[in-house]
């Protein structure tokens, strides 16, 4: 040690010896190096104890002078409570930046130091003593958890039924082989409906037989996440003791080549071109099973059992789409009954009102000199028109939706939707010119035929047919009411 710290020791001794009771060390704020008689600022990122930086943003430390790396990188870290992150380093000028080599997890804290003697670019040593406690992510630490079970713990089940396991979120597959274990052992077929497990045996469960199934505690997610607590499922193999119960209902898709699959993430409201799925816990009975399904309003459409699923799970695919804003009941009566006719305790209903964005008609415009913009259309208070000369002259309205219209069979729907009449007089009402799809949600119409003189007003209603059989787009969204706006020309 160099002379210099040599006053420094007895200073900070002598302060110790002075002190009858109890001893109290000189402390030092923690982003300084600290050199006796002059402190060199060494600030970092993040800024404060406790911040959270965002993920795959490093830390930084900020020197205040030029400094030899070398002797830097020897002293910066990062570590996790006694583990040290692997890291890479960095240099920006006077700042070093510390990126973490190994994945990072949301919640856990983690701690920037720089603890000890390192040197600036003259050979001078420096002594710092920086512990900077921080998260990356999140502050909020969401372990793997189980969340439910089907059967629940000492439950009975039958010798075909699957058992339905839900996690939190969704673990790592190599991780679940590895830290998943079954007593007696017995050949299991993996499925997963988003985040929810499903296994089935490939045979047979054993009957009169108890199985104990368990998940270690090593059980990891893809970003590192452990299970909250080692998890154990006990249940017992029985034939024809319990009643068949619902698992799953949720939107899937009509891809009848892909067996129905499950919508992800999963939705309890399908959209227009969406079908409904429901998931059993054993093999039911398919005639009992349709007998016991209905839907109120009653809407044509097929029921399918997914051939991948046996007979556990049925499909309902409506003809055409479900209605917007309709809110439908689905119900399964108890009399729906598995294969070893046993009945569901209760009826299962379901209201949905199906996931379809209402189309609107979000702003008209008279894009012809002199023209307007309307957000708002009034069926009574007239907007005034250009007037051109001479009479009968042109106007161009252009017509802009909140949704697309995909297809040319969509488009002719909209323009056959849109009339312009006459009111209040006998000039005629415009004829459209043309029609122009700037985009698929933007539509211009050239009218010709509009009036103007000196001595009339002239009034036209401009209709867009909204409600079911009125304008509406391949999503099934549709105009909720008729629009209509009054346009007037006034005297020339």
């Amino acid at each position: 040690m160099k002379p210099a710290f040599w006053g420094y020791a007895l200073l900070k001794s002598t302060l110790l010896l002075m002190l009858p009771f109890t001893p109290v060390l000189l402390s030092f704020p923690s982003c300084k190096a600290l050199i006796p008689g002059k402190e060199i600022q060494v600030d970092a990122v993040p800024e404060k104890d406790y911040m959270t930086l965002k993920t795959g943003s490093p830390a930084v430390l900020i020197f205040g002078e030029d400094v030899e790396a070398g002797s830097v990188e020897a002293l910066a870290r990062i570590r996790r409570g006694d583990h040290s992150l692997e890291i890479s380093y960095r240099w920006s000028g006077r700042s070093l930046a510390l990126e973490p080599l190994e994945t990072v997890i949301p919640g856990w804290e983690y701690r920037l130091e720089l603890d000890g003697i390192y040197l600036n670019s003259k050979g001078h040593e420096r002594e710092a003593s920086l512990s900077r406690p921080f998260f990356w992510g999140s502050s909020e630490f969401h372990p793997l958890e189980v969340t439910g079970s089907i059967p629940e713990n000492g439950e009975i089940i039958g010798p075909e039924d699957a058992l339905y396991i839900s996690f939190s979120s969704l673990p790592d597959f190599a991780s679940l082989s590895r830290n998943l274990s079954l007593t007696p052992h017995s050949d299991l077929n993996r499925d997963w409906n988003g985040s929810t497990l499903i296994l089935r045996p490939e045979v047979k469960w054993s009957k009169l037989c108890s199985y104990n199934l368990e998940l270690d505690g090593k059980l990891q997610t893809p970003d590192g996440l452990s299970l909250a607590l080692p998890w154990t499922l006990s249940f017992y193999v029985e034939e024809g003791c319990s009643p068949p119960r619902i698992v799953q209902s949720a939107a899937c898709s009509r891809e009848r080549s892909l067996d129905f699959p499950w919508v992800l993430p999963l939705s309890e409201s399908p959209s227009y071109s969406q079908g409904i799925r429901i998931g059993f816990s054993m093999t039911m009975d398919r005639e009992e099973t349709e007998k016991a399904f209905s839907l109120s309003p009653s809407l044509a459409g097929e029921l399918c059992w997914i051939s991948t699923a046996g007979s556990t799970d049925l499909a309902f695919i409506p003809d055409e789409g479900f209605d917007m804003g309709c809110s439908y009941t689905l119900t399964l009566a108890s009399s729906a009954r598995s294969q070893s006719e046993i009945e569901m305790e209760e009826d299962f209903v379901k209201v949905f009102v199906p996931d379809i964005p209402l189309l609107t008609l979000t702003s008209l415009e008279c894009v012809s000199p002199g023209g307007f913009t309307l957000y708002e259309y009034n069926n009574i208070l007239p907007q005034d028109l250009p007037v051109k000369t001479p009479s009968p002259y042109d106007l161009l309205f252009r017509f802009r939706f909140s949704t697309p219209f995909s297809t040319d069979r969509e488009k002719q729907c909209v323009q056959e939707g849109i009339t312009l009449s006459e009111c209040f007089s006998s000039g005629g009402s415009p004829r459209s010119g043309f029609y122009a799809w700037e985009s698929d949600s933007i539509l211009t119409i050239l009218y010709t035929g509009f009036q103007a003189d000196s001595s009339s007003e002239y009034y036209y209603v401009l209709k867009l047919a909204g409600g079911p059989g009125g304008i509406r787009n391949g999503d099934g969204g549709y105009l909720k009411e008729d629009i209509r706006q009054l346009l007037r020309v006034p005297v020339q």
